[in-house]
């Protein structure tokens, strides 16, 4: 009986740890760079879509890309995160450097700012 009971409670545990998952992306804000050094800020809006609180650290990973793809041409570019995001409600998140600072050396031109929740 003791061991059904604790078989029970680890399949409770993972339902529960996989629906708080539900976080998306809601709002992307950025200033637009201009120069390798310049000071580059970013606000993203992430919300929890799921039905419970999600109270782990979680990453939002920042991409400077020349299409709207993310794939390994992509250059990473910053993070920020939080262990807050209440059920059902938005979480803002800011972050701020420069693309020197990361080490991408990019040739002038348009790039895409593409946000990635780990």
């Amino acid at each position: 009986m003791r061991q059904l009971l604790l078989l029970v409670l680890l399949f409770l545990t993972k339902i529960t740890y996989v629906s708080a998952q539900d976080l998306s992306i809601a709002d992307i804000q950025f200033d637009a760079i201009q120069k390798q050094y310049q000071l580059f800020n970013a606000t993203v809006t992430l919300r929890n879509e799921g039905n419970i609180d999600v109270n782990q650290f979680i990453l939002t990973n920042f991409y400077l890309s020349k299409d709207t793809i993310l794939d390994k041409e992509d250059a990473y570019f910053c993070f920020t995160y939080s262990n807050k995001y209440p059920s059902g409600q938005s979480t803002v998140l800011n972050t701020s450097g420069s693309a020197s600072q990361f080490g991408i050396n990019a040739a002038a031109g348009t790039y895409y700012l593409i946000a990635k929740v780990d």
